[in-house]
């Protein structure tokens, strides 16, 4: 139970970061070590999800939540709440 836990918080640390997360900023956010980042990342990129990793000193992860949204099969309009 855990797991599906943190990886929920995974995805909404992504989704509402205004930036682009380090490793070990996604990993304090969801109070996990840097390996278990590595393998949400790696799980959800295998599902399906468009998580985008760049490399460097300016890199980072970050996840559109558009994208997210059309992950789950919600358009942006359904999204809104009146």
């Amino acid at each position: 139970m855990a797991k599906l836990v943190n990886s929920m918080r995974f995805l909404k640390a992504l989704a509402s970061a205004e930036k682009r997360l380090t490793l070990k900023e996604l990993a304090n956010e969801v109070n996990v070590k840097e390996r278990m980042v590595r393998i949400y990342i790696t799980e959800f990129k295998e599902a399906g999800l468009n998580i985008k990793t760049y490399p460097g000193q300016h890199g980072g992860i970050e996840l559109d939540e558009k994208d997210l949204l059309d992950f789950f099969g919600i358009n942006q309009k359904e999204s809104q709440v009146d």
